[in-house]
C-alpha cells in the first residue's frame, strides 16, 4: 500500500479533490448515478424534432375571410353582417391583398420562428395590466391518496427533487419529446424511438408522421426554468440564466436562496435537499413586515418604476437572485383541507404578500400540503406547463425519494435568507399596493361545478365531443333548447350537428387554419407599415374580439382544480375538465357585473339538459 509521503503533490492534490467529492454528499451513491440525476433517460434527444417540424402555414387571405365571416354571422343583425361582409370583402381585395403579400415575405426570411410568435410575445409583454387573474393561470394537483406524504415538508421537498430531475433531463436533452399519439399501440413503442431517433433531425418529423405521430413544438420548455419577466416601461422583457443552481423559496413574505445542485452541477441527495428545506420550515423568524412580492401584483408601469427604485438603493444582487433562480417554490401557513373556493383563490391570487407573479412559474405547497402552481403566462401557454406539471406528479405519487420517516442531511447546507435594503418610499408602496389587490381580489366572484351524470365516456358513447358538449353548456342553442317546437330527437340531431362542426373547427385550427391569429398578424403588419383599414376600426371586428367567455381546457386525471381569470371586465373565465367520471369547470367574474355562482347555477341546468337530450 501507498504511503502519501511517497506520492507527488499533484498526486497528492488528484487523492484531495476524490475525497472531498466523495465526502461531500450524505449518499454519494446519489452524485454518481445518472438515474437519480435525471427524471428521463430518452434515447431520442428532446429536440431532435424541431428542425423537421413543419412551420405553422398563412392561411390563404380569402379563406381567413371566409371564416371571419362565418364566426360573425350569428352575432350580427341581417345590416351589421350586410356591412361587415361588404368591408371584409373590400379588405381581402384591397389593402389585405398588400399586407398577405408583406407576411409572406416576412415569413419566408424568419424561418427560425412562426409568423405569429414575435407579435404574440409582444402582445403579452407589453400589455401594462397587473399579471395576477389578468394573465397567471393556476393547476392544483390532486392530493397524493397517502396522507402523511401531504406533509408539508414531505410533500415540498419531493416536488423539489422530481422539479430539479425534470429540469436536468431537459438541460441535458434527454426528456422525452412531447408527441400526440393517434394510435398510441403502434406509436408509442421502442420501435417508433429507434426509427425516429436513427433519422436525422432534418427529416425525424416526417418519420414520425409515418407512424401517425405528431411531435408538439417544444421551443417554450427552456422557459420553464431560470426564468423571470422584468417589469419595464411600456414593454417588459424576459430574463433567463441558464448556468444557475439554486431555487427560490418563498415562506411569510421571506425569501430564501439555496444552491440544488453541487459544484459540478451534479443534483445534491434527497436528503441534503431535505435538509434546507427542513431549515427554512423550522425558522422561526416572523412574517415580513414589508413583503416585497405584493409589488409584482401591480401596474406593469408602476411596478416596474418600484423595481428600479429598488436596485437604485442597494436591492439588484438580490432580485437577480429571485430571477435567476431555477423556480419558485412557495411555502404557505395557510391549510386548506378540501374547501374547492379557497383552493381556487389561493393559487389564483392569495393576498399576493408570499407571491412572486413574475418567476415563470411558482410551485405553491400549503400548510396541508395542498399542492399547485401559478405561472407567468408570457413566455409559454400551458403545453409545457401540463408536461411538467403531469411528469412530476407520477413520479412523486410512485416513487417519492422523500418518506415521512427521511431524515434531514445537514451536510450542503447552503440556505441564505436575502435581506432588502427598505426606505420609506418603498413601504409606502407595499403598503399601497395590499390595500389595492384586497380591493381587488375581493371584487372577485369565483366557483366551480363538477357534474358526475355525463362524463367523457358518456360522449364517446353518444358519438358527439365531450369539449363540444362542455362548449354548448356554456352557451347553449337557447332558442331551440327552450322552445316547444323542438323534440328531443331534433334537439339530438342539431347536437350532433354542433359536434361535427366543432371538431371540424379544431381541425383547422390544429392545422394551422384559424382566422383569428392571421388577422392579428395582418394588423400588426398594418402597424408596422402605417397602412389604413377599415376593417380593424370596424364594431364587428372589436365586438367578436371582446371575449365575455374565455374558455381553456387542460384535462388530465392529475388536475385538481385549473382556471384563471376574465379577461374583460363585463366576462367570465371558465376553465373546464371532461373526465373519465365527471365533467368540472372552475368559472371566475367580477361581482361588479356578473356572478360566477349563478353562472356555475345555470351550467348545472344547462348540463342536465343536455344529458336529457342525449340519454333520451
Amino acid at each position: 500500500m501507498l504511503r502519501l509521503s511517497k506520492l507527488s503533490n499533484s498526486d497528492k492534490t488528484i487523492i484531495k479533490i476524490i475525497k472531498e467529492n466523495y465526502s461531500s454528499s450524505t449518499n454519494s451513491r446519489y452524485v454518481r448515478d445518472k438515474n437519480y440525476q435525471f427524471l428521463q433517460h430518452s434515447k431520442v434527444p428532446t429536440m431532435h424534432f424541431q428542425k423537421s417540424m413543419p412551420r405553422l402555414p398563412i392561411p390563404e387571405l380569402s379563406k381567413t375571410g371566409e371564416r371571419y365571416l362565418r364566426a360573425l354571422k350569428p352575432l350580427l343583425s341581417s345590416t351589421q353582417y350586410a356591412d361587415a361582409e361588404k368591408r371584409t370583402n373590400n379588405f381581402i381585395l384591397n389593402e389585405g391583398k398588400e399586407l398577405q403579400a408583406r407576411l409572406i415575405a416576412k415569413d419566408k426570411v424568419n424561418k427560425h420562428t412562426s409568423y405569429i410568435s414575435d407579435y404574440w410575445f409582444d402582445l403579452y409583454l407589453r400589455d401594462r395590466v397587473p399579471l395576477p387573474i389578468n394573465y397567471n393561470p393556476l393547476l392544483v394537483f390532486q392530493n397524493d391518496s397517502r396522507p402523511a406524504y401531504n406533509d408539508q415538508l414531505v410533500r415540498a421537498t419531493n416536488f423539489l427533487v422530481t422539479a430539479s430531475r425534470f429540469m436536468l433531463s431537459l438541460r441535458e436533452s434527454i426528456l422525452e419529446p412531447e408527441v400526440f399519439h393517434m394510435q398510441p399501440k403502434k406509436s408509442d413503442t421502442q420501435l417508433f424511438r429507434t426509427v425516429t431517433g436513427l433519422l436525422p433531425s432534418t427529416l425525424s418529423w416526417y418519420g414520425a408522421y409515418l407512424f401517425k405521430a405528431f411531435p408538439l413544438d417544444m421551443s417554450q420548455f427552456p422557459g420553464l426554468f431560470n426564468a423571470t419577466r422584468i417589469p419595464q416601461i411600456d414593454k417588459d422583457r424576459i430574463f433567463r440564466d441558464p448556468s444557475s443552481k439554486h431555487v427560490v423559496v418563498q415562506r411569510k413574505g421571506n425569501f430564501y436562496v439555496f444552491d440544488v445542485l453541487d459544484s459540478n452541477g451534479n443534483l445534491l441527495s434527497p436528503e441534503e435537499l431535505l435538509g434546507n428545506m427542513a431549515k427554512i420550515i423550522s425558522d422561526d423568524k416572523p412574517s415580513a413586515d414589508f413583503p416585497l412580492g405584493i409589488l409584482t401584483s401591480q401596474n406593469r408601469n408602476d411596478w416596474a418604476k418600484q423595481r428600479q427604485h429598488l436596485e437604485d438603493i442597494g436591492n439588484a444582487e438580490a432580485l437577480k437572485k429571485i430571477d435567476s433562480a431555477i423556480f419558485n417554490l412557495v411555502l404557505d401557513e395557510d391549510s386548506i383541507h378540501d374547501d374547492k373556493h379557497k383552493i381556487l383563490r389561493q393559487y389564483l391570487h392569495s393576498d399576493g404578500n408570499n407571491r412572486w407573479f413574475d418567476k415563470s412559474f411558482s410551485l405553491i405547497v400549503t400548510k396541508d400540503g395542498v399542492s399547485g402552481i401559478n405561472f407567468e403566462h408570457s413566455w409559454g401557454d400551458g403545453v409545457g406547463v401540463l408536461r411538467f406539471f403531469q411528469d412530476t406528479y407520477k413520479e412523486i405519487t410512485n416513487k417519492p425519494f422523500i418518506h415521512p420517516e427521511s431524515t434531514p442531511s445537514d451536510k450542503h447546507i447552503t440556505v441564505e435568507k436575502l435581506s432588502f435594503k427598505i426606505d420609506d418610499k418603498i413601504k409606502e408602496c407595499v403598503q399601497n399596493a395590499q390595500m389595492e389587490y384586497k380591493k381587488w381580489c375581493d371584487s372577485l366572484s369565483i366557483d366551480y361545478i363538477l357534474y358526475e351524470d355525463l362524463n367523457r365516456e358518456d360522449c364517446k358513447k353518444y358519438k358527439v365531443s365531450a369539449d363540444c358538449i362542455m362548449q354548448i353548456g356554456f352557451q347553449a342553442f337557447c332558442d331551440q333548447l327552450h322552445s316547444n317546437n323542438y323534440s328531443k330527437d331534433s334537439l339530438r340531431t342539431l347536437m350532433t350537428e354542433c359536434s361535427s362542426y366543432h371538431s371540424e373547427l379544431v381541425k383547422e385550427a390544429a392545422m394551422g387554419q384559424g382566422f383569428d391569429r392571421h388577422l392579428f398578424a395582418l394588423q400588426k403588419m398594418a402597424q408596422e407599415n402605417n397602412i389604413q383599414t377599415e376593417i380593424y376600426d370596424s364594431y364587428e371586428y372589436k365586438y367578436l374580439n371582446k371575449s365575455i367567455l374565455s374558455t381553456s381546457t387542460l384535462s388530465s386525471p392529475n388536475v385538481l382544480a385549473g382556471g384563471f381569470g376574465p379577461v374583460t371586465r363585463e366576462g367570465f373565465g371558465i376553465g373546464y375538465s371532461a373526465f373519465a367520471d365527471k365533467l368540472g369547470a372552475a368559472v371566475t367574474s367580477y361581482k361588479d357585473h356578473n356572478n360566477s355562482t349563478q353562472f356555475v347555477e345555470a351550467l348545472h341546468k344547462s348540463f342536465a339538459d343536455i344529458t336529457k337530450i342525449l340519454s333520451g
